[in-house]
C-alpha cells in the first residue's frame, strides 16, 4: 500500500512492473532492470542429429518445476538421448521430490540415463550447461530465475513451457523457444529443432546477444545510474 516505502522499486520483467501498477504502486517510482546474465567461457559444443541428444535442466529441486511433463517428453523421444539435471538440494523439504524422480528413472528403465548431479561449482555447470543439446525449462510457475540466466549465459538451445516470464523472454529476445506445457508439443519441438540447424544457430546467436545486453556489467551501470538519479 505505501510502495514498500521505497523512493525506487526494482523488477526484473515488465509482467512485474503490471502487477505493482494492478496493485496501486506509484507507476513512477517502478524500473524494470532484467536479471543480469553472466556469461561463460566455454566453448560451447554444436548440436548434431548423429549423436546422443543430451538434454538438461538445472537448479534447486523444487515443486515449481514440470516434471511429469519432462518425464512424458522424454517418453516421447525415440532416439538416444541421456538427461542430466544439473543442481540438487536447497529445502529438506523438497527431498521427497528427488528420491521420486529418482525412483520414477529407475521404474522406466532410465537409470543409466537419468542423472541428478547434486551441488556443483559453477565452472562444473557451466561445463555441463555448454555442452548440452537442448536446455528445458519447464517451469509450473515462475516469476524470475537464476538457472535459466546461467543456461543463457552458456549459449544454451532452450526450450521452455509458456509462462508470463518466459513468454516476455521470447518476445523480447527471440532466444527461447517456447511451446505449450503438453509433452507431445514439446516433444515435436525438440524434435524439429534437432533437424534444423539454423534454427538452432538463431536461438544460440540471440541468446548471446541477450547475454551480452544483460550482462553483469551492463545491469551495475544501469543501477548505478539509479542511485545518481536518487542522490
Amino acid at each position: 500500500h505505501h510502495g514498500f516505502h521505497a523512493a525506487r522499486i526494482l523488477v526484473h520483467s515488465r509482467f512485474q512492473k503490471e502487477i505493482l501498477d494492478a496493485s496501486g504502486v506509484d507507476a513512477s517510482r517502478v524500473r524494470t532492470l532484467p536479471h543480469p546474465v553472466r556469461p561463460c567461457t566455454i566453448e560451447i559444443s554444436p548440436t548434431s542429429p548423429k549423436e546422443t541428444v543430451r538434454i538438461v535442466s538445472s537448479g534447486f529441486i523444487n515443486p515449481a518445476f514440470d516434471y511429469d511433463l519432462l518425464f512424458a517428453t522424454l517418453a516421447r523421444l525415440h532416439l538416444p538421448w541421456t538427461f542430466t539435471w544439473i543442481g540438487g538440494l536447497r529445502r529438506e523439504e523438497d527431498e521427497n521430490v528427488q528420491r521420486g524422480l529418482i525412483e520414477r528413472a529407475r521404474g522406466l528403465g532410465w537409470a543409466d540415463r537419468f542423472t541428478i548431479t547434486g551441488w556443483v561449482d559453477n565452472h562444473e555447470r557451466d561445463r555441463l550447461l555448454a555442452n548440452a543439446s537442448f536446455y528445458c525449462a519447464f517451469f509450473k510457475h515462475r516469476s524470475s530465475s537464476g538457472s535459466l540466466a546461467a543456461a543463457m549465459g552458456a549459449g544454451c538451445v532452450i526450450l521452455a513451457t509458456r509462462g508470463a516470464l518466459t513468454d516476455e523472454l521470447a518476445a523480447q529476445t527471440n532466444a527461447l523457444c517456447v511451446v505449450p506445457s503438453s509433452p507431445d508439443a514439446a516433444a515435436s519441438a525438440l524434435l524439429h529443432l534437432m533437424s534444423t540447424p539454423a534454427q538452432r544457430r538463431a536461438l544460440v546467436e540471440s541468446v548471446k546477444t541477450y547475454a551480452q545486453d544483460v550482462s553483469f556489467d551492463h545491469m551495475a551501470q544501469r543501477l548505478l545510474l539509479l542511485y545518481q538519479e536518487l542522490c
